[in-house]
């Protein structure tokens, strides 16, 4: 029991100091859970790629998948509710004060101040993964040819993924 509130609290103070979405979280997340008794690096890893192939949105993705990792499906459910529920409960709040304060200046100010600091979070979990990823010859060769495509061509993502794993597979094959 105490286990599954540890968990609920962890991803309830993810969800609660997260803006911009599950990349944004990422670098959270590795703080929260990476080392201890939680998760090894190789393991974050792992969920981090499934939570990034299944369709859905990436943070609920991973809290589900550490979730269920830590405490089977009891704990998925958890760490899902937990990573919502400030969310839930913001979108409440804003509801009802929301002809108090849209279009406030003060607000309009806070938004200009959260943009950059999300995008410096998502920065972060780049460089993070790319660090943790990109340190074999293989991989940073994906990686560039990836990139590449995706920056020069009209290529639907899924075929630059589907191409990236053919590859890997061909490469590791032989």
């Amino acid at each position: 029991m105490l286990l599954l509130w540890e968990i609920y609290y962890s991803f309830f103070k993810i969800g609660l100091i997260s803006f911009g979405g599950g990349y944004a979280m990422l670098p959270l997340m590795r703080q929260e859970f990476i080392g201890g008794d939680w998760l090894s690096l190789c393991e974050f890893l792992d969920i981090l790629a499934v939570a990034e192939m299944t369709p859905g949105p990436v943070s609920i993705n991973m809290s589900t998948f550490v979730g269920f990792q830590m405490a089977g499906c009891l704990g998925a459910a958890i760490a899902t509710i937990g990573v919502l529920s400030p969310s839930v409960l913001l979108l409440l709040l804003i509801f009802f004060l929301s002809k108090w304060f849209i279009g406030s200046r003060w607000t309009r100010a806070a938004m200009r101040g959260i943009r950059p600091a999300v995008i410096a979070l998502i920065a972060l979990a780049a460089i993070f993964i790319g660090e943790q990823v990109l340190n074999e010859i293989t991989a940073l060769f994906i990686f560039l040819v990836c990139l590449a495509l995706s920056l020069k061509t009209c290529l639907n993502p899924i075929i630059i993924v589907l191409i990236a794993a053919s590859f890997s597979i061909f490469i590791n094959i032989l």
